[in-house]
């Protein structure tokens, strides 16, 4: 196996870890336990803790400090949508002119994978779903600057979402509801982009990104308080 493939092993492991909410925010990541739970050295873990503090998910880093699980401010969360807002607007809008059949089938074909699993909002397969659209999406740009941007991106947003201790809605019927949103307004953007209508595509965009990132910040709020 290469390395870069181990080092790709390796930031996806603890990358789930941290998402599986098997740490909880505030909660400090030992560079020796790790090594030992995923059986490889400190060295390409202490490169990957490090690179998640440059991404945002884990705050710290700095000699004898650790290295922790981000707390999110409400604050926190409108800048980090801000920011999604502006890129995923701009790769939909390029991504109207320069997206494949193929990246258009793929995020078609997502969609569906997340009709079939519409009863499990907020699974390890629905968000794991929800990721790959959105990655997709990036990738239809054809830019690659955008596409390595949004993925780094999209994992400090993905975490931040999903990572609280309780779901951000109540009642299935809620999740029901949500879920049924997110994928018409993907389904929305898809439809934009085959239409190769550079304006309605990133219109729809920031209509999904304002409106994830609105519930990201209840489910913040509602969070702290709770403390």
């Amino acid at each position: 196996m290469s390395q870069t493939r181990q080092n790709d092993r390796l930031y996806n492991a603890i990358v789930h870890k941290v998402f599986s909410r098997e740490v909880n925010a505030g909660q400090r990541l030992v560079e020796r336990e790790l090594a030992t739970e995923l059986n490889v050295s400190r060295v390409p873990v202490r490169e990957t803790l490090a690179k998640l503090v440059a991404q945002g998910i884990l705050v710290g880093g700095a000699k004898g400090q650790g290295v922790f699980v981000r707390q999110y401010s409400a604050e926190d969360v409108r800048q980090l949508y801000e920011f999604r807002l502006i890129l995923e607007a701009g790769a939909a809008a390029t991504a109207a002119e320069a997206g494949t059949e193929s990246e258009l089938l793929r995020m078609e074909m997502i969609c569906d994978e997340m009709e079939a699993e519409i009863e499990h909002f907020e699974s390890p397969r629905w968000r794991d779903l929800d990721h790959k659209f959105h990655e997709t999406l990036g990738a239809a740009s054809g830019n690659q600057r955008i596409i390595n941007v949004i993925k780094s991106m999209l994992v400090e947003c993905f975490f931040m979402f999903y990572a609280p201790s309780d779901a951000p809605v109540d009642s299935p019927e809620m999740q029901s509801a949500i879920a049924e949103r997110v994928i018409f307004e993907h389904r929305t953007i898809v439809e934009a982009i085959r239409s190769q209508d550079a304006s309605a595509a990133a219109d729809a965009a920031k209509v999904h990104v304002n409106w994830v990132g609105d519930l990201a910040r209840r489910v913040c709020i509602a969070q702290e308080l709770k403390v």
